[in-house]
């Protein structure tokens, strides 16, 4: 091969049968460090797109001399590694890193023993040895490329004619589907045959990024031939883009002719406006601006944007545009969302603009726009884009025959759940016109309609999500752009640019648009269609399956309410609603439908509450199609405002007076079975009774959210349970005898049950409040069936979530086949992982994470144990509140500041005997927890909410409920007390007699070290007139407390074993990833604490399962 001039010459060193020459002499003599700078740049801008490719995908090192390259991009091996991995013959035979991705590897290359080592040692998987600088050697070479999806060659292009490099790359950029490249050039060696093959590369690739780095020192000769450059070569690298796969078959070119025109590229350039050459939406806020190019480019934006806005867009998401004009809307995506757009546009003029200024805005990474391609033949993989996107562009689909092609090549580009959304100008279906006169302006032979549209959608099985009409818009943006043309005509700012002939054909063509459009002969609206999911998709399952169940017999319940207008909860956030949430491919309210009709329900109305819109998209989008098609499933919108219960009234009209149906929460899912057995309940159609689906082996339960619904029962005989009571208060869960499951069957009579409670002065009821209307008499109406230990789950908290994750939940009635389903883990809206790992991992040596601790888990834990030291509970109250009272008899004002304040267990029913009690505590979710109780409920979904009336009673009675005045909660580190306290507490309590408290073993979990600092801050707060009051668990009830509470309290501690119990220093420490540490102190520890902190005891006494603490400080 032709040597680049002046460089050092290294040919003896390639033709070696091991690398071990190439490493001590090339490598390590002149501290060669590019495959590092290749490495990172790959990572950078490719590694992420690997997975878009075709698995395994193909690679090409084009000059591959022994595959350090290859091994630092494939094996992810740093150059240190790599100089291991050589360092004797033995080490060298093998590669020491496994790939990081699936591929099959092909070296090409002159060098026979070099190619004879990278086989045998693996790194690559077959080798084409050639002399490329022939015509038999490039022929070898292409028949690789093309197959190739990602081609590295570094720096050895220079070595090749400029006619073989034109004839692989052109070879390459033909292949099917997206490739990249990632290619190097080297400086200062042969500058000139450089930038020739940078030309040929921009020819047929497209530009996506790239980095300068350091490649080796300079040989003695190198030096000498290089005297002025200094000691380093340097480096280029490249990364490039391959957008089309088969080059267009033949196509009509009456749209291309058409746009690539200099008439019509400078009339949409100067008339139109902007970058936008589309239907736009005016409105009042376009109204506001002067008639001109700018009021056409605003409602051209604003018809974009309503477009972009139907796909849901999100950051890697892979989209088409087709139609992509000057590519505004794909830098508009890539922008915002940082999304991967590919371009689909015909017209060359317009391809090379937007190419211009995709590069000018740095998005070429994100947005590429390879050559002119047509809508029916893109050339890309099937099943690759995420959703498709086409912007009054079909209509120039030459003829019906080429539109219905172009709907049938989004079908197969779309993954199972994408959405092509695109607007088009149609003719109505009333049309009997003639409307040559509409075609003549743009070229065309005819339009299509509404009616064709769903058709061919239809055929290529995409499912309608919504059509949108906006036909009124078609004759405002028309009559604009002809007003905005004549005008500049006028004062002649188009002359030289359009031609006469040209602005007379467009003045007379734009007024026939109009003119049909007033007479409503043309249509113009929003289409959003869906590729729906299926139960099996090759080897992956949209959804798992259920074991075969026996047919529901016809007196079974057939039809379901699945609610999901529900109050709002953990997982509800701004981007969307809990139940949407993915646990492996689905979302949480579609693994419920595909359940319910698993089970045999035929019927489904969905109450959509808050995002209802996005809800009801999401399931006719991803719902599998077998079942989409057999379940009959209804949607009602309530609006975002409609977060109770409330809207089960206004289900009436979905059912019959003697219908039954199951009411289902939308963020639960049941194994199939239980929705079955629901279904067999023997409820009566007119009788007043219900059923409910009750847990009654809830201890140990993770996540269990402060309102879930508890219930008590009464067995009537072994058949017939009943609820006596239902409540959602903070009852113990220990003092319940099970909790509801979120599945219920009801008859009509539930509708009498919420008109009642809608009719009364309740603001806001549940579901409990409803079905606690047939727990009035004895014996009760609610029946309650048990789950008999069959699986069913509620995505309610952060931690149910990270619950099931880790389970898998293989035993929710899937056939074994399919026990994995849940292995990928759970998505959020945008489809970015959930990472569930369990809450609390150590930041503190020898402590627990309480900073993110999250409210569920701590408050289910607290339920957990209540029984448990519920004697310690009460006198801890006690204690305190006696001490206050002996305060107070002093004629001294008293305030409280509770150190570790928790959810605000302790501060809640004692504030009322202080001045002002303050809770403090460093997890910030238990500091809003504790803030939003100390206001009324309902006012969450307000600004601001006010209650007037002239009753001072009422108005002061309201006013104690927010107990604002007596509760304060402060988020900080308790190792900075006082400063806190003077940032945040009220004036008056530094002339209080402070109680500052730090109860419930608080203490036993703060670190070691500490310690010290926090009893000092406590000291200082309390001052010389305050008390510090401090409740330890008692020593002496740590060995039963290991079993009986901390066994059954796994979502406060995590699982452990014997190993982690002390019984020596009662000190309890579980294992990764928990790490929660707990000391149990005694009285005579505890006495020992108060000497070597400089306080003086009051008290010091054990009361059962504590020791109660009561101290003052010691004058200095």
């Amino acid at each position: 091969m032709a040597g680049a001039a002046k460089k050092q010459d290294f040919d003896a060193i390639y033709r070696q049968p091991n690398p071990l020459a190439f490493r001590k002499d090339i490598m390590e003599s002149l501290s060669y460090v590019c495959d590092d700078f290749t490495r990172q740049e790959f990572d950078r801008l490719l590694l992420p797109l690997i997975p878009q490719l075709k698995q395994p995908c193909n690679v090409v090192d084009l000059l591959c001399c022994f595959g350090n390259t290859t091994m630092a991009i494939v094996n992810g091996m740093s150059v240190e590694e790599i100089h291991q991995n050589w360092s004797d013959e033995a080490s060298c035979k093998t590669v020491a890193r496994p790939r990081r991705f699936p591929c099959n590897i092909t070296g090409v290359d002159i060098s026979q023993s070099a190619l004879d080592y990278t086989t045998s040692s693996g790194i690559n998987d077959a080798s084409i040895c050639a002399d490329m600088n022939t015509s038999a050697g490039v022929a070898q070479v292409l028949p690789a490329m093309k197959s190739a999806d990602l081609l590295i060659s570094t720096a050895a292009l220079v070595y090749l004619t400029a006619e073989t490099v034109d004839k692989v790359i052109r070879e390459f950029a033909s292949g099917e589907g997206t490739g990249y490249a990632i290619v190097n050039f080297l400086n200062p060696f042969n500058a000139e045959k450089t930038d020739e093959m940078k030309r040929i590369l921009l020819k047929y690739l497209t530009f996506v990024g790239s980095r300068a780095s350091r490649h080796r020192k300079l040989s003695e000769h190198e030096k000498k031939t290089f005297g002025a450059y200094g000691d380093w070569a340097l480096l280029e690298i490249w990364v490039l883009q391959r957008g089309v796969g088969k080059p267009p078959g033949p196509v009509d070119t009456k749209a291309q002719d058409y746009y690539d025109s200099a008439d019509a590229f400078n009339f949409y350039r100067t008339v139109w406006g902007s970058e936008c050459l589309h239907v736009g939406i005016y409105d009042a806020e376009t109204d506001q601006v002067e008639l001109g190019p700018e009021r056409i480019r605003l409602a051209s934006v604003k018809a974009m944007e309503k477009l972009t806005g139907k796909v849901a867009p999100r950051q890697d998401m892979r989209i088409m545009d087709m139609g992509s004009g000057y590519g505004h809307t794909a830098r508009s995506l890539a922008k915002k969302y940082r999304s991967h757009v590919s371009c689909v546009e015909l017209s060359k003029k317009e391809n090379e603009l937007n190419r211009q200024l995709t590069e000018a805005e740095g998005l070429a990474h994100l947005v590429s726009c390879p050559s002119e391609r047509s809508f029916t033949n893109t050339g890309e993989k099937s099943g690759t884009f995420d959703a498709i996107l086409s912007e009054d562009s079909f209509l120039h689909a030459a003829g019906t025959q080429q539109r219905q092609k172009a709907i049938a090549e989004c079908a197969r580009l779309l993954k199972p759940g994408g959405v092509l959304a695109f607007t088009d100008i149609m003719q109505s279906a009333t049309c009997n016109k003639d409307l040559s006169a509409v075609y003549e302006r743009i070229d065309l032979t005819d339009l299509g309609s509404v009616s064709q549209y769903k058709q061919w959608a239809q055929e290529n099985g995409l499912l309608l999500m919504d059509f949108e009409d906006l036909s009124h818009q078609l004759p405002i943006h028309y009559s604009a752009v002809r007003t905005v043309m004549m005008a500049k005509r006028e004062a002649g700012e188009l002359k030289g640019l359009i031609s006469d002939d040209w602005l007379n054909k467009m003045a007379d063509g734009l007024q026939e648009w109009v003119t049909q459009a007033e007479q409503k002969t043309l249509v113009w609206g929003y289409f959003r269609f869906c590729k729906p999911m299926l139960l099996r998709d090759g080897k992956d399952a949209s959804a798992p399956r259920y074991r075969a169940l026996p047919a529901l017999p016809p007196t079974a319940i057939k039809a379901a309410i699945v609610s999901a207008a529900g109050r709002l909860g953990e997982l509800d956030t701004r981007a969307g609603p809990g139940c949407l949430i993915s646990m492996g491919k689905l979302s949480i309210v579609a693994h419920l439908l595909v359940q319910l009709h698993s089970a045999g329900i035929e019927r489904v109305l969905v109450q959509c509450g808050y995002m209802g819109q996005k809800i009801e998209d999401s399931i006719r989008r991803t719902l599998p199609s077998e079942v989409y098609k057999k379940l009959e499933i209804q949607f009602m919108q309530l609006g975002n405002d409609c977060l109770h219960v409330n809207s089960l009234r206004q289900a009436k009209e979905f059912f019959k007076p003697d219908e039954r149906f199951l009411i289902c929460m939308a963020n639960h899912i049941f194994d199939p079975t239980l929705i079955q057995k629901m279904a067999c309940a023997p409820l009566q159609a007119g009788a007043e009774e219900a059923y409910a689906l009750v847990e009654t082996d809830f201890v140990g339960m993770v996540g269990v959210p402060a309102t879930i619904y508890k219930v008590r029962l009464h067995r009537q005989d072994l058949q017939d349970v009943r609820a006596v009571q239902i409540t959602t208060e903070l009852m113990a869960l220990d003092n319940a005898d099970g909790v509801c499951a979120g599945l219920f069957a009801c008859n009509y009579t539930v509708f009498d049950k919420v008109d009642a409670l809608a009719s009364g002065e309740a603001v806001y009821f549940t579901m409990a409040d409803v079905l606690a209307g047939y727990v009035t008499s004895f014996p009760s109406s609610l029946h309650c069936m048990t789950t008999d230990k069959k699986v069913w789950f509620a995505a309610e908290t952060k931690d149910t979530l990270a619950y099931a994750i880790s389970n898998g939940l293989r035993d929710i009635g899937i056939i074994s086949d399919d026990s994995k389903w849940l292995q990928d883990g759970a998505f959020d809206f945008e489809g970015k992982p959930i990472h569930t790992g369990p809450v609390g991992q150590a930041k503190w040596p020898g402590g627990s994470d309480w900073s993110s601790f999250s409210v569920e888990r701590w408050r289910n834990a607290v339920y957990v144990t209540t029984k448990y030291f519920g004697e310690l509970c009460e006198d801890t109250i006690k204690f305190i509140v006696e001490i206050a009272k002996q305060i107070k008899l002093r004629g001294e004002s008293v305030s409280l500041v509770e150190v570790g304040c928790g959810t605000g267990e302790f501060v809640y029913p004692i504030a009322d005997h202080f001045r002002v009690a303050i809770g403090v505590d460093f997890n910030a979710n238990f500091i809003n927890f504790c803030m939003s109780q100390v206001r009324v409920p309902v006012a969450d979904h307000f600004r601001v909410a006010i209650g007037v009336d002239f009753n001072a009673n009422f108005i002061n009675f309201c006013m104690s409920q927010m107990r604002g005045d007596k509760m304060r909660f402060v988020h900080g580190n308790a190792a900075e007390l006082v400063s806190l306290m003077k940032q945040t507490a009220p004036a008056h309590i530094w002339t209080d007699t402070k109680i500052v408290a730090c109860v419930g073993n608080t203490m036993g979990i703060i670190p070691v070290w500490l310690k010290p600092r926090v009893y000092q801050q406590m000291k200082e707060l309390a001052g010389p007139k305050g008390v510090v009051i401090i409740v330890y668990w008692n020593a002496n009830w740590f060995g039963d407390a290991c079993q009986n509470f901390y066994h059954m309290n796994p979502q406060l501690c995590g699982p452990f074993g014997g190993e982690s119990i002390d019984l020596d220093r009662t000190t309890l420490r579980t294992p990764e990833p928990v790490c929660y540490t707990s000391h149990w102190t005694s009285v005579e520890e505890a006495r020992q604490i108060l000497r070597e902190h400089g306080m003086e005891e009051i008290i010091v006494e054990e009361r059962g399962k504590g020791v109660l603490v009561a101290a003052r400080v010691l004058p200095e």
